[in-house]
């Protein structure tokens, strides 16, 4: 990646089929976080929330983008020792319409 920050970053989002979001303190407290989930979610992309801090919950503009979504919890609640919520996450981006 080479140029303005910024420039990648919208071309990441529109060439995206869809966007992760990893939702985090530090994810909401980002500048470039924010303005990169604002375009995406101003874009319509479709988006796959990720919840990676344990017991963090959303709020101002990133609970705002998450709405109702329903998320994947890599917070580390989990253990990956039972694969089955990563797995289902897979199978869903393989499953992805434009897969």
């Amino acid at each position: 990646m080479e140029g303005s920050t910024l420039e990648a970053m919208a071309q990441a989002v529109e060439n995206s089929a869809v966007v992760l979001v990893c939702m985090s303190e530090r994810y909401k407290q980002s500048p470039n976080c924010r303005t990169e989930a604002e375009y995406m979610f101003q874009l319509r992309k479709d988006y796959i929330p990720l919840m990676c801090q344990k017991r963090y919950r959303p709020d101002g503009w990133l609970g705002a983008i998450l709405g109702a979504k329903l998320f994947f919890d890599f917070s580390g609640k989990y253990p990956y020792e039972k694969p089955l919520q990563v797995r289902y996450f897979f199978t869903v981006l393989i499953n992805y319409k434009m897969w």
